[in-house]
């Protein structure tokens, strides 16, 4: 009985110190100035070329993976293009496409000038940060937005605190990256990424409050992951990523994913490059057939111009009757 009341008293006394280290002021400064900061940094690629390495190696062991790409968008047009390259030779190997119409994939077929098409489909998509990323590859959605984590936004770090229970919030010197607002949460959230998990992020206040790093520990297997960036300014003056450093698990069992960027630079490309005929294929094997309901409403026009017409000759024949 005596051991169980210690243990309580310590548990209080423990939650009383960490609530002393929440800045109310700086909490206050992040709910108000973040959210439009964070819209800010959506831009950063918008309207933009950027070339973009990924890497991913096993610690301690061989490479596993290496992808270069190269990035383009025309958000006015609701356009954006992803060049995949292939990292031996240096050629184009894929291209995924998004425009106001319809989404596609395309493969460029070795030792010709013509595309096959991979995948495609009718939709409209709203253009962000999370779309470029999740065209890249899956592994990539934590890396390139600098304004989420694991695909939760920052907005609900600090909106939800039936999931995130904030525990410290408060400014701390970072030698490189100069003074940052560090926040700790206990996370109870039922995406398992989050379920069980001790979070810790750095923001930069002085540019859009983004990510400089941010690390998660399994609180019941005591493995961390860890999330370093750093950033450069893009060409419409937004800070965005220059590099991003993901490593996971231990140094002896796990793995370091890199994401470094090419400076971001005006998008040039044309129109004609998000559209099927630029690479030889019909929009037709995307996009709905149109002629079934064309069909359709030519029918119902015919059929209501019989009806009228069927309904006046009887009206005609009725009155010569009487």
């Amino acid at each position: 009985m005596r051991s169980w009341a210690i243990a309580v008293c310590l548990s209080t006394m423990l939650k009383f110190a960490v609530g002393q280290d929440i800045d109310a002021n700086l909490l206050s400064r992040i709910r108000s100035e973040g959210p439009d900061g964070w819209t800010r940094c959506e831009t950063a690629f918008q309207d933009m070329s950027c070339s973009v390495l990924f890497t991913q190696q096993q610690h301690g062991k061989v490479q596993l993976d290496v992808r270069k790409f190269e990035i383009s968008s025309a958000i006015a047009r609701s356009e954006l293009l992803v060049v995949t390259f292939d990292p031996q030779t240096g050629q184009e190997r894929n291209r995924a496409v998004i425009n106001s119409r319809y989404h596609f994939s395309v493969n460029a077929i070795p030792g010709t000038n013509r595309w096959s098409l991979s995948k495609g489909s009718a939709s409209e998509m709203i253009l962000t940060t999370g779309s470029v990323v999740r065209t890249l590859r899956s592994e990539a959605l934590s890396m390139l937005n600098s304004v989420a984590i694991l695909g939760i936004p920052l907005h609900d770090f600090f909106e939800e605190p039936e999931h995130f229970q904030m525990l410290a919030c408060k400014t701390v010197d970072n030698k490189a990256a100069g003074s940052l607002v560090q926040c700790v949460f206990d996370c109870r959230h039922p995406y398992p990424q989050f379920g069980a998990h001790r979070l810790v992020f750095e923001l930069i206040p002085d540019k859009n409050w983004m990510i400089h790093r941010w690390s998660k520990t399994n609180l019941h297997r005591g493995i961390t992951n860890e999330m370093t960036h750093e950033l450069q300014l893009a060409a419409n003056g937004v800070a965005c990523l220059k590099k991003a450093t993901l490593v996971r698990g231990s140094p002896t069992d796990g793995d370091t994913t890199i994401l470094e960027f090419g400076k971001p630079v005006m998008n040039t490309r044309e129109s004609e490059e998000f559209y099927l005929p630029f690479y030889g294929i019909s929009e037709a094997s995307v996009l709905p057939p149109r002629v079934a309901k064309d069909w359709l409403r030519y029918v119902m026009i015919i059929a209501g111009i019989t009806l009228i017409l069927g309904g006046l000759y009887l009206r005609k024949k009725q009155g010569r009757g009487t």
